[in-house]
């Protein structure tokens, strides 16, 4: 039985040809691998040992690298994948992993723009993917009890350039199969830089539906520092985030969110290339009740900020913020690929898509509270360096929500280490633009703000402390203010050399407008339309104080009568009589006005100028004369009834006129009676007469603010102008208020003026 024969040998050969075959396969297939990786893979593929066993379907691979296309650097490796097949189901197109299980992959990805390392075995795998016929049917696979164990990922981002390490990443799927589109992953992982993660996922792959419960804790944010780089030039990011949270949504809809939980951040602080802290804060928490975008309602427990710092400061071309910003792409490089590599770009976009689709109208907080809030402000725009400083910043509020008309922030602060700031905001949910301020500022030292006072003004304050109080309402763009201004104390320093200065004499208003404490107060109502272009709240209010400061310097007897009493002309001058040189009862009345203000108003000092006309003077005093002799008055002193005596004698009394040309030693045409009279008593004796007669004007003034009123000297000018009135004007005295500041010639113009 040859044919017998033949047939065992070939069955033995056979059977010993599989038995080899099985014996050898890990080696064949550990070759053909190596061999044609590249050709397949486009990337060479090196193992240290593979084993296959297909009796009980079990696979093991030590040592696994994948390396980059056409070069020596790894992109994955591995220390050993073992999974188990089973081998029957096969037979019937059956792909069943029993387990998978790798530990300690390692995977190195590079990006480049919007290109990674792995874009090339995308395109070759999926990109170039055939679709399967539409009548076949879906291949049935199972994967089961995947683990990776002891994973590491190195993410590194060339621009701008950035480096994340994930390490001891645990992933377990209990199961991956093709009828159940739902995935169950638990994972666990920890970064290089600092933070761990533990979260749970289910996601489903028909409608891409997915929820996710997971716990973060201390994630260094140090590692988003780079991507800031694109948006401020800065030496340092620093700060901790953990988050306990649950969140839903649809992955092919990133803006339907919902959300619940807890987020945490402390020792957050950003520092500028000067190495400056720009802001910072202690510790922020946020307790989420719930958020959800596409019901369009945002809920809070809480939200509590502590110790916030922000630090800003203004030069001549802008803000520090505006110094330290820098537009991402700006250069050379490609402005999508910037944006595609930036995650603060992709963040913002995010946002911009939830605030596009969703109006953020139905939110609640139970709590917002800021504590410890620091503000540093600093300017270096006006020639002197203005800081200022406000500590102690509290704001909170229990009230927010939308559905409420008003949601009302209580504020206090400490300003400069001096003062303080207490008030509340209250605004309309519906219109962020309607709101009502009930705010009072306290204890302000008025010196603080001397920088500014010295580049408007040209004048330090060398004392004062302000109370400032403000009650705003805005409704639908129209404003009503009203703002109280008390400063108490204060007192204005001498004048500085200033260009930028406007010409106000601020010392003299200042004066003008304190009480007789030394205190002054003002009412300063604003009203006005937010839609006019020409409306600024700050500059208005600022307007009006200008205005009354200087008003009340330019105009000072108008306001002397508002505050002591009185008209106006009583402060302006004393009027006399020509001749008169003594005062009477209505010159006391003016002069008493005056000391008055004196005696209430220490800083000012009061100017009063003799004004005549030197020619009307010295013809009144030759006629009176003449008459004198004329009717045999030989006294010196002249009482009322002979004062009448002499009114009496009409001046083109014939007789009169007789005894004037009877006297005249020359001709007497083309003269007037009061020329006549001049040249019988002669014109250098009357000039002398007349300036004595306005020396004992100046000196009765004097003695009766000096002596009757008690007014200081040095306090007083009583002066002769040498400037003469207009021919028909009688003799005054034109009063002058002045601050310490004011100089003579400033004054002597005044008066020209006022004349």
């Amino acid at each position: 039985m040859k044919w017998k024969r033949i047939l065992l040998i070939f069955l033995i050969a056979l059977i010993a040809a599989g038995i080899i075959f099985v014996i050898f396969l890990s080696s064949i297939v550990k070759y053909e691998i190596e061999k044609h990786s590249e050709e397949y893979t486009g990337r060479k593929i090196t193992l240290e040992n593979l084993h296959i066993n297909l009796l009980t379907g079990n696979i093991r691979v030590d040592k696994l690298k994948i390396y980059e296309a056409k070069s020596k650097d790894v992109f994955f490796a591995c220390d050993k994948i073992e999974a188990g097949i089973s081998v029957h189901k096969l037979l019937a197109s059956k792909y069943d992993i029993t387990e998978l299980k790798i530990e300690k992959p390692l995977i190195n990805i590079i990006q480049k723009g919007n290109r990674f390392n792995y874009s090339d075995l995308i395109k070759r795998f999926v990109t170039d993917a055939k679709p399967s016929p539409k009548n076949s049917k879906p291949a049935q696979y199972w994967v089961r009890n995947l683990e990776i164990d002891s994973a590491k990922v190195v993410y590194v981002n060339t621009a701008p350039y950035n480096k994340m390490e994930i390490i001891d990443w645990d992933t377990k799927i209990p199961l991956i199969a093709w009828n159940d589109p739902v995935y169950n992953i638990k994972t666990s992982l920890a970064l290089a830089s600092g933070g761990k993660l533990d979260g749970d996922l289910n996601i489903n792959s028909n409608n891409f539906l997915y929820k996710t419960k997971f716990n973060l804790q201390q994630l260094n944010l140090v590692l988003l520092y780079p991507y800031l780089k694109d948006y401020l030039k800065v030496k340092s990011l620093d700060g901790l985030l953990s988050a306990d949270v649950a969140l839903s949504g649809n992955m092919h809809k990133p803006e339907d969110i919902a959300a619940s939980g807890v987020i945490n951040a402390e020792k957050f602080a950003i520092v500028d290339v000067t190495t400056d802290r720009l802001t910072s804060f202690e510790k922020m928490n946020m307790q989420v009740d719930s958020i959800n975008t596409k019901n369009n309602f945002y809920n809070f427990k809480s939200i509590t900020i502590s110790q916030p710092f922000v630090k800003v400061a203004m030069y001549d071309d802008g803000y520090n913020f505006q110094r330290l910003m820098t537009s991402p792409g700006s250069s050379t490089v490609d402005t999508a690929v910037t944006a595609y590599a930036n995650i603060f770009i992709m963040m913002a976009s995010y946002v911009q898509s939830i605030i596009k689709d969703y109006v953020a109208n139905n939110y609640s907080a139970e709590k917002l509270k800021i504590e410890g809030g620091h503000l540093i402000f600093t300017d270096y725009t006006h020639g002197d360096k203005f800081q200022y400083d406000l500590d102690s910043l509290y704001m909170f509020s229990d009230r927010v929500n939308s559905n409420k008309s008003r949601i009302t922030l209580d504020v206090h602060s400490t300003l400069n280490n001096s003062g303080s700031l207490k008030g509340t905001l209250a605004v309309s949910p519906k219109n962020f633009q309607d709101m009502d301020i009930d705010c009072i500022v306290s204890g302000l030292l008025i010196s603080d703000f001397n920088p500014y006072s010295k580049y408007y003004v040209a004048t330090p304050f060398l004392n004062g402390v302000v109370t400032y109080s403000n009650k705003t309402s805005i409704i639908n763009r129209k404003l009503t203010s009203k703002n109280v201004l008390d400063v108490f104390k204060i007192e204005a320093g001498k004048k500085v050399k200033n260009k930028t200065a406007m010409n106000i004499p601020v010392r003299l208003a200042v004066s003008l407008l304190k009480d007789v404490h030394g205190n002054i107060h003002l009412d300063i109502p604003v009203s006005g339309s937010l839609d006019d272009p020409k409306f600024k709240w700050g500059k208005v209010i600022w307007q009006v104080i200008k205005n009354i400061m200087v008003k009340a310097a330019t105009a000072p007897f108008r306001f002397f009568a508002n505050a002591f009493g009185g008209k106006e002309d009583d402060y302006k001058q004393v009027n006399f009589d020509y001749l008169q040189n003594a005062i009477n009862t209505s010159q006391k009345k003016t002069l008493d006005n005056l000391a008055k203000v004196l005696t209430e108003k220490p800083e000012l000092k009061l100017q009063l100028v003799q004004v005549t006309s030197r020619q009307d003077e010295a013809e009144a005093f030759a006629l009176q004369q003449i008459k004198k002799q004329y009717l045999n008055i030989v006294s010196d002193s002249i009482t009322t009834q002979l004062q009448n005596r002499i009114d009496s004698i009409n001046n083109k009394d014939s007789l009169f006129n007789s005894f004037i040309n009877s006297k005249m030693k020359s001709g007497s045409s083309f003269m007037s009676v009061q020329e006549k009279c001049i040249d019988i008593i002669g014109k250098e004796k009357t000039d002398t007469i007349v300036s004595a007669i306005m020396e004992k004007r100046n000196q009765a003034v004097m003695n009766y603010l000096t002596q009757e009123k008690q007014i200081p000297a040095n306090r007083l000018v009583v002066s002769s102008a040498t400037d003469q009135l207009s021919r028909g004007q009688a003799p005054k005295f034109v009063i002058n208020i002045a601050g310490e500041e004011a100089e003579t010639k400033n004054e002597k113009s005044e008066i020209k003026n006022k004349e």
